[in-house]
């Protein structure tokens, strides 16, 4: 628990954010026609930029 709590407000201050900003689900979706996603997708690993920092 001691080290949970902190991990789990660090992922949500830093994270979350960094995902939700991410745009690489909108250049997939605008180079193939056939990728669909939906808000909550957003929040996805996949939303990050290859070789991101």
């Amino acid at each position: 628990l001691k080290i949970f709590v902190p991990m789990a407000f660090l992922a949500i201050l830093i994270l979350v954010p960094v995902n939700l900003s991410g745009t690489t689900l909108a250049t997939l979706s605008y180079l193939r026609k056939d990728i669909i996603y939906n808000s909550i997708d957003k929040l996805s690993i996949s939303n990050v930029t290859s070789g991101s920092q």
